[in-house]
């Protein structure tokens, strides 16, 4: 019977791998507060009052206009979470769970305009919150349902009832279907007349810029992200656009229809429910919005296309060329997102404007460098791993060019944009927490910090620059809608407005000679690089772009670098000689200086009793599922819960087919420790009817029933960015029951029941995670390592034979201990070759048991899916396993817009592997594997292990996109060929033979 156990067994791992992850920080040490108001229940904690307080007044002002807007009110009170644990600029609208998470850090992204970050962020979450909840085709409870099904490998072997499976899909059918331009489009809209959020002219730019370049997305290609490049901030830009052009043209009151329509559980389309809503399908709004676009953009840049004045573009390879500055008069250092899919991943280059040589310095750097004198030390700040509780801030670090060791300066302080001071004895920066901006000025040699200047909460503190003379300090600020420049003297502490017009004004620059200040303006409505005199308030434009020209830095010889928005990306362009831009020739938008967005007057909240915060809970959400196993239809349904800070969840699965077989399994989570507490049971029963043998001669049918029941109690951990640790104990208890029909020898029993294994294990697992973020990292990473090592202490109890009980003359178990210890390590290496599309992936797989006699059961299998492809799971068993694969991947195309029905398919990948390995208990000449006899015989014992290693090659076809708008879904399918000849006896002495033939694997998945 133990290859009914085996396929069992397998179902176990499946669930155990499919529930149970690795602990995310905690953040313990945390004291949360709640206070309450007419719509709103607020949370925060220490340190975050004032970010709560004016939070909730935005909340309860925009409340009314939202829910007018839409002819909608939540049916409770919207939870809104405050938290200020890391320097993350971020909102979060859980629509189903009716609450909002708010990061008390502003917002500072070179895509984005300036806003006042919380009436901003606010607004638009809440407004998620209204038209995502009204756009629910079946309410709050059921966010999904599920199609699944599982198909199994077919298995020769006469102790394997079903093989491994080789087809896996989980495919969603979602209760919200809307495509993601307009779920962001009407977050932005927010309602009509909102000035919280507007058009401002970053979006103006990023568009303009993809229409002047005929790039931009396709209607198609706006319903979902996961692009390259600034794709998918596009699509939040495109979705502004398209959302605004609608209202105007076809009414304010067709988005709320939109949101209506979008319920109906019988439209899916967004082209039918545009229709429905317009009269128009969304490609021929879409089309009519394009057209009015690229008429718009071509006449109002056409003066400027024909006076334009820009500089060379010396560095273009990344996504972002940012914040150059000047070591010297020919060379200069810059951050570059070279390599990387992503914007914000920048790292630290020098560039040398004679050689052309460019040199990376050091990764992960997010601010503007400034070197010594004698150009050995460089000063910026980057993102520091996360401390104790998780937290990641910002801090300001010294590379030393001589050693090339980084050395932290700061410890935890929040410290942004650093400015090296003349003396090069103090460090001026920039501190934020709980909405407030200060500025300080750090000594380097006595580490003590001097305020310098404190700001009003709610005003934010961007770029910092020294002048030549080393008395005052340039920066800019926002307080509601775009940035201000102004001046800080450092001894006096007295605070000077200098750029204040009706205009975005940043990037602020003194110049070597101390004559002019340079900074990027939006003056016409399209941002140019100026400069200011110092002696007598002249302004001058110095570049005429159609894009944008941001953070201007000058040399001695007056030659300027910027960072040039052109075709999607920021350049580095260099501009060494320059005259005055006449104003009529960079004329975009007429009287651009008069626009007016007034700021919303916030209705005063009364303020409520605080309370200590305790547990609240959403509501508990259902999800159908339909499993198809092994042909078999499988009903059931997913359920989870959680506490609003997530410091509880809840989540379970049932299913049962016609035969009354069953799958359950919860997993409770208990996260207000340290480490995360979690308890797991899983609960599933199997039936074998009519099974054919033989006993003592005589012919017989046999129905077996099995009971598995696993619980499992642990803990989880993260220690760092990369490494997680998890600690488990587990139960075990697997039961069987046979009725027996034995016509010949006239035996017909029914439900002779018994255990045939008890299990106590203990593990520990050991997640190492050092991976790059990618677009495609889930079908096609490309570049870092992931590792994993397990490490068992089990104490297991086997059903060897049948005995007597004496007392009661009835059978009993007698069970064989098997007392081991057992290791698994796998991992996996992506990297690109050569930095070409070809990426190149190596895995591998080793396991070990101590127990030279250990019961078959619990051996190592080797084949199929997550080891050899060419051969099946069951092939390849032992108490040994060892191996390894190597796949070449390519892109066949990617960032295509393929509808096929809901899924929409984006990228395609085409891959080619070989693996070798081997699953064993013994070898060739050696009776058993101890240690002793290894090491005297190492090179018989390796020569003979690798001779009996199996090989195989094969084919993989990955593809990537999203369904329903919003869910990633990512297919593979694989083809292996088995090289090597296989002979395998199995345990009713019948020989199986393997390899020399094609086997298939399909998934559908949201990641593989």
């Amino acid at each position: 019977m133990k290859y009914i156990i085996r396929i069992l067994s397998l179902f176990i791992i499946l669930q155990i791998s499919l529930f149970a992850q690795f602990g995310t920080y905690n953040h313990a040490e945390l004291d949360w507060t709640t206070f309450e108001t007419e719509h709103f229940v607020v949370h925060y904690h220490n340190g975050t009052e004032w970010t709560a307080r004016e939070a909730v007044k935005v909340a309860e002002t925009v409340y009314p206009l939202i829910t007018k807007f839409y002819d909608f009110e939540p049916s409770d009170k919207t939870e809104l979470i405050i938290k200020d644990t890391d320097d993350i600029a971020n909102g979060a609208a859980y629509y189903f769970d009716n609450k909002i998470d708010i990061w008390a850090s502003p917002l500072d992204f070179e895509l984005r305009g300036a806003h006042r970050w919380l009436r901003n962020v606010i607004t638009h979450e809440f407004a998620h919150i209204v038209s995502l909840q009204k756009s629910m085709k079946a309410g709050r409870n059921v966010p999904a349902g599920y199609f699944q099904y599982m198909g199994y490998e077919p298995e020769k072997r006469q102790d394997v009832v079903r093989g491994y499976p080789n087809i896996i899909i989980s495919y969603p059918i979602p209760t919200v279907v809307i495509p993601m331009w307009l779920a962001e489009g009407m977050a932005q809209f927010q309602y009509p007349g909102a000035t919280n959020d507007y058009w401002d002219s970053h979006r103006d730019m990023i568009i303009r810029d993809r229409v002047l370049n005929d790039k931009l997305l396709s209607f198609k290609a706006m319903e979902s992200f996961g692009k390259y490049g600034i794709g998918s901030e596009c699509v939040y830009n495109q979705g502004f656009g398209l959302t605004k052009f609608i209202a105007d043209k076809y009414g304010e009151d067709v988005i709320p229809e939109l949101a209506k329509n979008m319920s109906s559980p019988f439209l899916w389309n967004i082209n039918t429910i545009m229709k429905k809503s317009t009269g128009k399908s969304g490609e021929e709004v879409y089309a009519e919005w394009k057209s009015h676009l690229t008429q718009g953009y071509f006449a109002k840049t056409e003066n400027i296309r024909e006076n334009l004045q820009f500089g060379e573009n010396i560095q273009e390879e990344g996504i972002a060329q940012l914040y150059a500055n000047w070591a010297g008069d020919d060379e200069f250092y810059y951050l570059s997102s070279k390599g990387t899919d992503y914007f914000s991943l920048t790292s630290l280059y020098r560039y040398h404007v004679q050689t052309k040589k460019d040199v990376l310095i050091a990764p992960r750097i997010q601010s503007r460098t400034f070197a010594s004198k004698d150009g050995r030390y460089l000063y910026y700040s980057r993102k520091t791993e996360a401390n104790k509780h998780g937290s990641v801030f910002y801090n300001i670090y010294k590379f030393d060019r001589k050693t090339k060791k980084e050395i932290q300066i700061t410890q935890n302080r929040r410290a942004k944009n650093p400015v090296l001071s003349k003396d090069e004895k103090s460090i001026y920066f920039v501190h934020g927490k709980n909405g407030k901006a200060e500025i300080y000025q750090l000594n380097l040699e006595s580490e003590k910090e001097e305020l310098l200047a404190e700001f009003d909460h709610g005003i934010q503190v961007h770029n910092i620059h020294l002048s030549t003379d080393g008395k005052t300090l340039a920066f800019d600020m926002t307080v509601n809608h775009g940035r201000d420049v102004l001046f800080l003297d450092i001894v006096s502490r007295k605070l000077t407005s200098f750029l204040t017009e009706n205009y975005d004004e940043r990037d602020p620059y003194f110049s070597p000679d101390g004559k002019w200040l340079y900074y990027s303006s939006d003056g016409t409505g399209i941002f140019n690089i100026y400069r200011k005199s110092l002696e007598n308030n002249e302004i001058q434009q110095i570049t005429n772009v159609t894009g944008g020209a941001f953070m201007p830095a000058v040399n001695g010889r007056r030659e300027l670098i910027y960072s040039h928005f052109e075709n999607s990306k920021y350049k580095i362009a260099y501009l060494k000689v320059y005259q005055p831009v006449e104003a009529t020739k960079s004329e975009y938008i007429e009287n651009y200086e008069e626009r007016d967005f007034p700021m919303l007057t916030l209705v005063d909240v009364e303020k409520t009793e605080d309370r200590d915060y305790s547990m609240r809970y959403s509501k508990v959400f259902v999800l159908p599922k339909m499993m198809i196993d092994y042909g078999t239809p499988k009903p059931g349904f997913y359920f989870f819960t959680s506490e609003i800070l997530d410091q509880f969840n809840l989540f379970g699965t049932f299913s049962v087919n016609p035969d009354a077989e069953h799958d359950a399994a919860a997993l409770l989570e208990y996260k207000k420790l340290g480490p995360t507490l979690f308890l797991e049971y899983y609960d599933i029963s199997r039936g074998l009817y009519n099974k054919k043998s033989t006993v003592n001669g005589y012919p017989g049918v046999f129905d077996y029933h099995f009971h598995l029941q696993q619980l499992i109690l642990g803990a989880s951990r993260p220690f760092s960015d990369f490494h997680h640790l998890r600690f488990d104990i587990s139960l075990s208890n697997y039961k069987s029951s046979v009725d027996q029909d034995i016509a010949a020898a006239g035996i017909h029993t029914n439900g002779f029941t018994y255990d045939y294994y008890q299990g106590l294990n203990f593990m520990l697992t050991w997640n190492m995670d050092a991976m790059l973020p990618s677009v495609n990292a889930e079908t096609n990473p490309n570049n870092g390592f992931e590792i994993k090592t397990i490490f068992y202490r089990n104490y297991d109890k086997f059903l060897e034979e049948f005995g007597v009980n004496k007392d009661y003359g009835t059978l009993k178990e007698i069970f064989r201990d098997n007392n081991y210890w057992k290791i698994e390590h796998e991992g996996k290496w992506h990297q690109k070759i050569f930095q070409s599309e070809l990426v190149g992936n190596l895995n591998w797989r080793m396991g070990w048991i101590s127990k030279p006699d250990i019961d078959s059961f619990f051996n190592f299998f080797a084949g199929s899916a997550p080891g050899l492809r060419g051969y099946p799971y069951y092939a390849l068993e032992g108490r040994n396993l060892f191996n390894a694969g190597y796949t070449f991947r390519y892109p066949l195309f990617r960032q295509k817009n393929i509808k096929l029905g809901m899924f929409n398919l984006q990228n395609g990948f085409v891959g080619f592997f070989a693996e070798a390995g081997n699953a064993w208990s013994r070898v060739k000449g050696h009776k058993d594997l101890q240690i002793d006899g290894i090491i005297d015989d190492f090179s018989g014992v390796t020569k003979n292990l690798l001779k009996d290693f199996k090989r195989d090659v094969g084919m993989e076809l990955r593809f990537s996109g999203f369904s329903f708008y919003g869910y990633p879904t990512a297919i593979s399918f694989d083809v292996a060929y088995g090289l090597d000849d296989l002979t395998v006896i199995d345990k009713e002495d019948n020989i199986n033979e393997y390899g020399k033939e094609l086997r298939t694997y399909l998934t559908i998945l949201f990641g593989l």
